[in-house]
C-alpha cells in the first residue's frame, strides 16, 4: 500500500510540473506565476535532492529491504527527469535569466526545456547562456545532475546482484 502511495504522490509531482510549464508558457506576462512557480520548483527540487540523498548514504542501514529494485532505480529515473522538468520550469518562469547568443530569437518554454537539458547532461552548447542569478542555478543544475546521474549508476550496480538471480541457469 505504502508503494502505491509513493507512486501517487511522484506521478501528482510530474503533472504539477508539466502544469507549471505551461502555464509560464500560456500566462508569461502575469508576475505573480513566476513567483508561485519558482517557489514549487525549487521546493521539489530541494525535496528530490536531500530525500534520494538520505535513502543512498544516511539511511541505508536502517532502510528495510526493497521490496524490488528495479522499481526503485524507475523512481531514481523518473526523479532525474522531474529535475530536468523543474529546473525548465524556473527557467520559463525567468526567462531574463537566459540569453540567446541570437540575438533574433525570442526565448520560450522549448527554450527553458533546451536549456535545462543541456545543463543538466552538462552538455551545454552555448547558443543559450545563463545570465546573473541564472548561472547560479545552471551551476546548480550541472551540480544536482551530476550527483543524481552518480546515484543512479550507484543504484544500477547496486541492482547486479539481484539481476543475476533472474537470468536463466544453464543446465549443464
Amino acid at each position: 500500500m505504502r508503494s502505491v502511495t509513493v507512486d501517487l504522490y511522484v506521478c501528482s509531482w510530474v503533472l504539477i510540473e508539466i502544469i507549471c510549464l505551461w502555464l509560464c508558457g500560456k500566462f508569461s506576462f502575469w508576475a505573480g506565476l513566476s513567483f508561485v512557480v519558482t517557489c514549487v520548483c525549487f521546493l521539489r527540487i530541494s525535496e528530490i535532492f536531500f530525500t534520494n540523498l538520505d535513502i543512498a548514504i544516511f539511511s541505508s542501514d536502517r532502510l528495510p529491504v526493497v521490496a524490488s529494485a528495479v522499481r526503485t532505480l524507475t523512481l531514481t529515473l523518473i526523479n532525474y527527469i522531474e529535475l530536468w522538468l523543474c529546473f525548465s520550469g524556473a527557467y520559463a518562469a525567468n526567462l531574463g535569466l537566459l540569453r540567446c547568443t541570437n540575438p533574433c530569437s525570442q526565448l520560450n518554454i522549448w527554450d527553458a526545456l533546451y536549456f535545462s537539458g543541456t545543463t543538466q547532461l552538462t552538455i551545454g552548447y552555448g547558443d543559450i547562456v545563463p545570465v546573473a542569478l541564472g548561472r547560479a542555478v545552471a551551476l546548480a543544475q550541472g551540480f544536482f545532475g551530476y550527483v543524481f546521474a552518480l546515484l543512479i549508476l550507484s543504484k544500477l550496480v547496486g541492482l547486479v546482484p539481484s539481476l543475476r538471480g533472474l537470468a536463466p541457469k544453464d543446465d549443464k
